[in-house]
Parts: structure tokens; C-alpha cells; sequence
């Protein structure tokens, strides 16, 4: 979709990031679950693959365990695209279709992961060695993938994409990411409360209570920030236009 299809919005409430967030993880909370089960059991044979290849120092297994964990980073690349596309179009119109979604991901594979490296690697660097460099850096491009996805442009565009639809609002953003850290923050430590007190009741029971937790806890942390930058993109970058050239299409 070319850039002149997206019509510049105005601006977003954090409130209604959040609230709006909350609300498709909840809608469609079972459908996450399903994912991230799907991704736990595929990287299973993976972790013991691994251990396998480590322990008997096999150069020619650690080889196939390498080939196998870029396949299942791919995996998860096209389903990252797949519920950023879908969140934005499930804003913008109200429907659901996960095959769309996941098309439209597996068109953007390459130059998505491509972005996602980079944002990896600048972000690391500008987190460790200068904080407030890399607090600025989540607020510029914060909306780079999702422009990736649904706009379809290329690293560089949609770098640029981002700090276009950040300007303005970075403050807010800086906010928005603020509490999204508390709330993740807040999740995990009642994860671990959970698991703490399954341990002491015995380890069949904590192992049992723990993978619950565990499975249950993908889709709300593992899932929570990619659904809300996909709603926050939907409220700076309004809603799509024009879909003509059926490059973008309803989904989720």
C-alpha cells in the first residue's frame, strides 16, 4: 500500500491504547493461546536437539539445530506480522481472517525479519550503553513494524514511517511504554508468585501449576506489546484508505 492510502491521525488517549488492547487479547485470547502453544511445542525437539548435539560435541547435529532454530525465528517472524496486520485491520473494520493475515506476513517475511534485526541491534546497543538514547529510539520507531506490515515498505521507509507518525507525540508514547512496562512487570512477578507457591506444595504440582501459568502467560506478556503498537499505529496512522491493489486486506 503506498504511503498516500494511510490518512494521518490526529491523536491517541494512552487510556484507550490500553483499554483497546486488553480488549482483542481478551477477544481473541484462546487463538493466542493456541499460537504460542503451537511455537512451545515446535521449539521443544529444538531445546533437546540441542542439548543432545552439546553434550556429544557433534558439529554436523549442532548444524541442524542451528538450520532448525532460523526456521522456528522465522515461524515466529511471519506470526508477529500475522497479528500486527490483523490488529490494525480488526480496528479498522471489524473482522477476522487469519489466513489473509498470515498471507499478507509471509509477503513481508524478508524485509520484515530484515527490521527487526536492526531494531534488535541499534535498540541494544543504544539500551546498554546510553539509556536515554534508546528510551528516545522506543519512542521514535516504535511504529516501524507495523508500517513494515501493513504499508509494505522497505527498512529505511519504514524507520522514517515511524518517527513521521511518533512526531508529536513521543511524550505519550514515552508514557504508553511506561505503563505497558508496569503492567508486563506486574504479570510476571504474579507468575512467579503462582509458581513459588506451587513449589511448595510438592513437585508434580508445581510442575503441573507452572506450565499453566507459563501457557497461559504467553499471550498476555508475549503478545500484549505487539497487539498495542498495532493499536497505537491505528490511531496515529488512521484508518487505510484505499485497498484497490487488494495488498491489504481485512484480517484477524
Amino acid at each position: 500500500m503506498s504511503e498516500s492510502a494511510i490518512d494521518a491521525g490526529a491523536d491517541f488517549r494512552i487510556g484507550s491504547v490500553i483499554g483497546r488492547t486488553w480488549s482483542i487479547l481478551f477477544a481473541h485470547f484462546f487463538s493466542f493461546l493456541g499460537i504460542t502453544a503451537v511455537l512451545v511445542l515446535l521449539s521443544l525437539p529444538v531445546s533437546f536437539l540441542q542439548e543432545v548435539a552439546l553434550g556429544e560435541a557433534s558439529p554436523a547435529l549442532m548444524l541442524i539445530v542451528i538450520v532448525l532454530m532460523f526456521v522456528l525465528s522465522l515461524a515466529v517472524m511471519v506470526v508477529w506480522g500475522t497479528i500486527l496486520q490483523g490488529t490494525v485491520d480488526y480496528l479498522a473494520v471489524g473482522r477476522a481472517a487469519i489466513g489473509a493475515a498470515g498471507r499478507r506476513s509471509l509477503q513481508r517475511l524478508l524485509p520484515f525479519t530484515l527490521l527487526m534485526i536492526v531494531l534488535w541491534i541499534v535498540g541494544s546497543i543504544a539500551f546498554f550503553l546510553f539509556v536515554i538514547p534508546g528510551i528516545i529510539f522506543a519512542c521514535v520507531y516504535p511504529l516501524a513494524p507495523v508500517a513494515c506490515i501493513v504499508e509494505g515498505t522497505g527498512i529505511f521507509r519504514s524507520l522514517s514511517r515511524s518517527a513521521e507518525l511518533t512526531r508529536g507525540h513521543r511524550w505519550r508514547i514515552l508514557g504508553l511504554h511506561a505503563v505497558n512496562f508496569l503492567i508486563i512487570l506486574a504479570a510476571v512477578a504474579v507468575i512467579v508468585l503462582v509458581i513459588g507457591v506451587a513449589s511448595a506444595l510438592g513437585e508434580p504440582i508445581a510442575v503441573v501449576i507452572g506450565a499453566i501459568a507459563v501457557c497461559l502467560s504467553g499471550p498476555m506478556i508475549g503478545w500484549y506489546s505487539l497487539i498495542s503498537g498495532a493499536v497505537l499505529y491505528h490511531d496515529l496512522a488512521g484508518r487505510p484508505a484505499g485497498r484497490g491493489d487488494g495488498a491489504h486486506h481485512p484480517v484477524l
